[in-house]
This record gives structure tokens, C-alpha cells and sequence, in this order.
């Protein structure tokens, strides 16, 4: 998903954004269900936002991937050609910017990462002989 989001000197910024949610992993011991504990309802919350985190990355890197990068090719089709482009903008993906996250009583959680498209298409012609 695309949004555009309003810059604090009025200019119109285009941000890649994506959303992540996972619920947290229900543990069931012997047929019977296991109540958590405070330190086990933390650590469930925990996992469960790192692993939000990952999936919103990895939608974005997919989103990052279909981008038009000149020449008639995508973000996806560089990277595959050249390692260090698939590398930097990999890593460009995992340093995106985390907007929000949301908890929800149930255990699950929303995370939203997003980051400028300008930047992944600067590193694509830096990384192109």
C-alpha cells in the first residue's frame, strides 16, 4: 500500500508503508489449556511484536520489489542481477521506520513500518556498473 504523507514544510512526501500483524503462539499442555503467567504474557507480547515486525519488513521488501526502476525494470529484476544491490536494499528494508504499533486484547499485534521509495531507487542506481 501507498499512502502520501504530508511533510512539516508542506511538501508531499510519497511513503512506502506496510502492515504486519501476528497473533502470539497458544500453548496447550496435555489436552488442557495453560494460563500464562505475567512474565509468559510479556514474553508472548514480545515475540509477537518482533514477529509482526519481520512480516510488515517482508511485505514491504515484496512492495519494494515490484517498484518500476527505469528501463522497463523493477527493484526485483536489479537485485536478482546484482548481489550488492539485493544486499543494500535489503538492509535499507530492515532500517525502516516503524510509524505504530497496536496490541490488541487477544494477544495480536500490528505493526506499521514504512520508508521513502526515493531512497531504494538511489541505492538501485548506485549499485548499477
Amino acid at each position: 500500500m501507498m499512502k502520501l504523507r504530508a511533510g512539516l514544510i508542506g511538501v508531499l512526501i510519497m511513503v512506502l508503508n506496510a502492515c504486519g500483524g501476528i497473533p502470539p503462539t497458544v500453548h496447550i499442555e496435555t489436552g488442557r489449556g495453560r494460563m500464562l503467567d505475567d512474565r509468559g504474557a510479556r514474553e508472548s507480547r514480545i515475540n509477537a511484536a518482533a514477529r509482526a515486525q519481520q512480516d510488515a519488513r517482508m511485505k514491504l521488501l515484496r512492495f519494494a520489489e515490484s517498484l518500476p526502476a527505469g528501463n522497463g525494470n523493477l527493484v526485483g529484476d536489479y537485485m536478482a542481477l546484482n548481489p550488492v544491490t539485493a544486499v543494500r536494499v535489503r538492509s535499507l528494508i530492515y532500517s525502516a521506520r516503524q510509524y505504530a504499533a497496536r496490541y490488541f486484547d487477544d494477544g495480536t499485534v500490528e505493526v506499521d513500518v514504512g520508508i521513502d521509495p526515493e531512497d531504494i531507487l538511489r541505492v538501485v542506481r548506485e549499485t548499477q556498473p
